[in-house]
């Protein structure tokens, strides 16, 4: 027995297709089926099958519908139930009955599979997923909710379980079998990136690399005229990949892509000519522009554009930063500012300054002898610009404000640009781009009186556009009087700059239903720039399917603009007029409780996360139940480190909006939960603000189990930016915090921190004395997983002392127990540092046997760090044994990786081990342009740079006998 809803909806009992009634009745089974074991409410039923039509008149004729279904059930002894209850109708049964659900679970055991390894069994299992399909999903359905689920399941379910299969079958090598399928879908998805990168890639594996270049000019060009910008990083590093290995370039910093572009730029032809002459003319290297104008003018969307169509004569890249003067976050600061445009061109970690002015001379230094273009946005005034100026004086900047920025123009020579609004004809032609030549050109008056009271504003005309295009019967002219009305309303005065635009708001704001203005008004509660559906549902207190779909209508109004895929983010201005309407509409206490709502999703969702990708720590306590909210789960490391990283920035607005409307104990829970995840990759100054804001909360409840954690976290924030005073003060007060408390595992890890500090500063015996301590109370507690960690900071602290017997039994005990309490992760990085040490000791077959083990670990566990560590290390001694092929390539390949996940500090260790690998197979050129990029990435005072210079001042000796390098720093 089985359902098919992948098409034509039936029913087939054995091997016997069952007659399943008219259109409607087969409609309606498809629906339960698809929300088996959920209820579906009659709203929703009525809405896909009679829209439209009074509840009251239909819902006799939804009864005889659930009736006729339960018959046909009944009749062919369906094992399973259609109930009533007071959400809705829902269907019980077997999930695998259901070719829908039975294809989720297979694509879901595809990619356990794909985790595992195990390639061959994920592309089994994908085919048999992808072979259960007979035609167009949901066939029987033709309402609102259907369209959009049927796009979604062909679009992103369908489509990615064939970009999973191909992923499973180049990695088996199944290169021909990838080219014979692959081609009917590209020419439906021809745009497809994922698809295009598989394409090249088979290629490439087949031995047709001649091909690949063609096809990526070809799929270039028309991405171009499609998209009018370059192709994302999947494409352009799949194709710089293949041809690294076919021609092996130098290493290069981190690609900078042009700022995207809108297709339907409008007018503003002088503007773009006076920034032709600015900074494109003789001499034009290190111009200057400040764009100032009115908000909703689209002072961005012009320096965007210019930007754009002139990206060839900036080589280097282009790069931008939202200074955010006017969002929900407050403005950044110099020092965040010049980290995040650090950050961004490959200075992360340990390589990041902690010093405003040390940044201000790192980021010249990178920028020294480069061509790019850098895009300030939303700049609040010229003291916010002015530090960034001085470390950027060879590039071409563009600047934009609300306000003119004349302290720039005097004192600076900046050159400053007022960007009026659109004329009418300008207005007029970006309304009949929107709503069709012909609706435009038969009631022409009606169109330039629509123009003209938008008042020239881009962000105006593009809401009332969109508005009269979802009403193509309506009257240009009815639209017309309708939004005169709104202008004449109180609060929207013509003498005010912005009044045109409050005007087109309220008028489709107004146009919503309860649900979406509700949204509307809720959504500007959310502390930061994007926000996913997720968070927006926990905000309304709706589920994810009605966020989705509220969502969508608020960015088909041009209310919400979208982000990246199931992200979302307001217009300054839109939302504005949304807290506006919050604080008109909705009460204090329903204020309160959305935030809290939406604080509780961040922190159950950051738990999770946590849980996810270090199962061995204890989540912080006191966390809030989850009734009230769905919090997102993980089913493996990268959906939960993904999550992470989109999330960052929203999780350190969280916590500065927690502890403003007084929920301090999310403000330091949130930080908590997410710190050991935050302090792996990227700039750290978030992590520092989040914990400060954490700290001072914790200590204004007098949660001292709060401040406890929180003063170890800072500790670490200060440790990772090199500012061991700091961490020392802050480790110190709470080792004495967990005496009074009798809190003994807390005073072991800051003991384990303050030991750490102590190794880097060469401290050895304090530190062997810290974590002496650290492993007594560990076993004295019985807390196995400490006992080990104990364990392996005393063997890597005797390696780094050349105490290499102690290491050995140390790192042995220590690899002992997390074998036996089965903690993969520590057994990985355990086998590193062994393979470490016998790379020290000079037995390379053993180093390559414990390097080998901890690779082999590290996939399972998605552990980078221990992945690079062990590859640096088995390149290493590679290189020793005389194989400098291999371990050229290795090393290739953690630079790479260093490169994707921002962790500067190993990519600096894999390009130095690189150097050597090519000075010993006899290639002094390109390891002298290896040094020079390893250079280029560290700060000058660091002594690792000046042993660079000095080696590249001298002759580089072609032999075999480099310096080894260990793969723990």
């Amino acid at each position: 027995m089985r359902f098919v809803i992948l098409g034509p909806t039936e029913l087939h009992v054995s091997h016997r297709k069952v007659d399943l009634g008219p259109a409607k009745q087969r409609g309606l089974l498809t629906l339960l089926c698809y929300h088996l074991g959920k209820p579906v409410s009659p709203d929703v039923i009525i809405d896909e099958f009679w829209p439209g039509e009074p509840r009251e008149a239909v819902r006799n004729r939804l009864y005889q519908l659930v009736s006729r279904i339960r018959a046909v059930l009944r009749r062919n002894a369906v094992p399973g139930t259609l109930s009533a209850t007071i959400e809705g109708y829902r269907l019980d049964l077997d999930p695998e009955l259901v070719d829908f659900h039975r294809f989720t679970r297979l694509v879901q055991e595809s990619e356990a599979a794909t985790d595992a390894g195990d390639h061959a069994a994920a592309a089994h299992l994908l085919t048999e997923a992808i072979g259960l399909w007979r035609g167009t999903p949901l066939a029987d359905l033709q309402g609102h909710w259907s369209s959009r689920r049927r796009q979604h399941m062909t679009d992103v379910l369908w489509l990615g379980a064939h970009k999973r299969l191909f992923d499973a079958l180049l990695a088996l090598g199944e290169y021909q079998t990838v080219l014979a399928r692959i081609g009917p879908l590209f020419e439906e998805h021809d745009l497809d990136e994922t698809i295009a990168r598989q394409w090249m890639t088979a290629l490439d594996g087949a031995g047709r690399g001649a091909d690949v270049t063609p096809f990526y000019l070809d799929f270039r060009r028309r991405w171009m005229r499609e998209q009018g910008s370059e192709p994302g990083r999947e494409v352009n590093d799949a194709y710089r990949r293949i041809g690294n290995r076919r021609h092996q370039p130098e290493p290069h910093l981190p690609p900078r892509y042009p700022l995207r572009d809108i297709h339907d730029f409008t007018g503003h032809g002088e503007l773009l000519a006076k920034l032709d002459a600015i900074l494109t003319g003789p001499g034009s290297a290190g111009g200057v522009v400040a764009i100032d104008g009115m908000p909703g003018i689209g002072k961005t969307t012009l320096a965007r554009h210019w930007a754009h169509q002139h990206r060839e004569l900036f080589p280097g890249g282009q790069e931008e930063l939202d200074l955010r003067a006017y969002g929900p976050t407050p403005p950044i600061g110099t020092h965040d500012a010049l980290g995040r445009l650090l950050s961004a061109l490959g200075a992360h970690g340990d390589l990041m300054p902690f010093g405003e002015d040390q940044r201000r001379q790192r980021l010249s230094q990178l920028l020294d002898g480069r061509r790019i273009l850098i895009l300030l946005d939303n700049a609040y005034d010229a003291a916010q610009v002015r530090p960034l100026l001085s470390a950027t004086a060879d590039c071409a900047v563009l600047i934009t404000s609300r306000t003119r920025l004349k302290g720039l123009t005097i004192r600076e020579g900046v050159h400053s640009i007022t960007m009026p609004p659109l004329g009418p004809e300008e207005s007029a032609s970006l309304l009949k781009g929107m709503i069709g030549t012909g609706r435009a050109e038969s009631e022409h008056d009606a169109l330039l009186a629509l123009a003209d009271l938008s008042g020239g504003l881009p962000l105006a005309l593009r809401i009332i556009g969109q508005h009269a295009a979802e009403r193509p019967r309506a009257r240009l002219f009815d639209l017309v009087e309708q939004i005169r009305r709104c202008l004449l309303a109180p609060g929207h005065g013509t003498d005010d700059e912005d009044a045109s635009v409050r005007a087109a708001f309220t008028y489709s704001y107004r146009a919503l239903q309860g649900q979406a203005a509700r949204m509307f008004r809720l959504l500007s509660l959310h502390p930061g720039v994007s926000v996913s559906v997720g968070a927006a549902a926990a905000l309304c207190d709706v589920d994810n399917i009605g966020a989705e779909d509220l969502l969508e209508r608020l960015a088909r109004a041009n209310l919400l603009e979208h982000d990246s895929v199931g992200r979302y983010r307001f217009h300054d201005l839109l939302r504005s007029f949304a807290a506006d309407c919050t604080r008109g509409e909705e009460t204090a206490e329903q204020r309160h409780q959305a935030i809290e709502r939406m604080l509780d999703w961040y922190l159950l969702s950051a738990t999770n996360a946590a849980v996810q990708l270090a199962p061995q720590r204890t989540p912080v306590p006191d966390l809030p139940t989850a009734y009230r909210v769905e919090p997102i789960t993980f089913e493996d490391d990268t959906a939960a480190m993904r999550w992470c990283r989109e999330e960052r920035g929203n999780l350190t607005a969280a916590t500065r909006c927690a502890a403003e409307h007084g929920f301090h104990n999310r403000a330091w829970q949130i930080p908590g939960a997410v710190h050991e995840v935050f302090e792996r990759y990227g700039c750290q100054d978030d992590v520092l603000e989040c914990n400060e804001t954490a700290l001072a909360s914790a200590r204004k409840i007098g949660h001292l189990v709060g401040v406890l954690g929180t003063l170890n976290n800072l500790g670490v924030a200060f440790h990772s930016f090199r500012n061991y005073d700091r961490a020392t003060v802050l480790y110190q007060e709470g080792i004495q915090l967990a005496g009074t408390l009798n809190h003994r595992m807390a005073q072991a890890t800051l003991m384990h921190n303050l030991g750490n500090i102590n190794v880097k500063r060469g401290n050895f015996t304090a530190a062997l004395d810290l974590y002496q301590q650290a492993l007594k109370i560990s076993r004295d507690v019985e807390n196995l997983p400490c006992v080990a960690y104990s364990l392996h900071r005393l063997g890597k602290a005797y390696r780094h002392m050349g105490r290499h017997a102690e290491s050995l039994s140390h790192h042995r005990e220590a690899l002992a127990i997390r074998e036996r309490i089965g903690h993969l992760r520590g057994q990985g990085a355990t086998h590193a540092e062994l393979a470490a040490l016998h790379l020290a000791t000079g037995d390379f077959p053993l180093a390559l046997r414990h390097a080998e083990l901890a690779l082999e670990l590290s996939r399972k566990t998605m552990d980078q760090v221990t992945w690079c560590d062990a590859l640096i290390t088995r390149a290493t001694a590679r290189r020793q044994q005389g194989h400098t092929a291999p371990a050229i390539k290795d090393l290739r390949r953690v630079a790479e990786t260093c490169l994707e996940t921002g962790d500067s500090g190993r990519r600096v260790r894999a390009l130095d081990a690189l150097a050597e690998a090519l000075v010993a197979s006899g290639e002094p050129e390109q390891a002298r342009k290896v040094w020079t990029e390893e250079l280029r990435t560290l700060d000058p005072s660091d002594t690792r740079a000046r042993r660079i210079r000095n080696r590249l001042a001298s002759p580089v000796a072609t032999s075999g006998s480099g310096s080894s390098h260990s793969s723990s720093s």
